[in-house]
């Protein structure tokens, strides 16, 4: 997955940063100091696995699940900063 084809996507988060591929198959969302995050999906062409990576700790993806074209409130767990990728399964 070639991250040059991203381009920002500010409407798709809210608190954070977001970048979408041109085909809506993919997005990456960054957000610090947050549990929770807001993210619209809609221009996503179809259900994709969505995982979370704390930025401030060890290497772990927590799988966040299968997500589906739309509006998704992520329940994280914990504060801290947080990059999501959705469609990079």
């Amino acid at each position: 997955s070639d991250l040059a084809d991203l381009m920002r996507a500010p409407e798709a988060v809210d608190g954070g940063v977001a970048l979408r591929s041109a085909d809506g198959a993919r997005y990456l969302f960054y957000a610090e100091n947050v549990d929770t995050l807001t993210i619209d999906l809609s221009a996503m062409r179809a259900p994709a696995r969505a995982v979370a990576v704390d930025a401030v700790a060890t290497y772990a993806e927590r799988d966040l699940g299968v997500l589906s074209p739309g509006l998704h409130t992520l329940d994280i767990g914990r504060v801290s900063d947080w990059a999501i990728a959705v469609g990079y399964d």
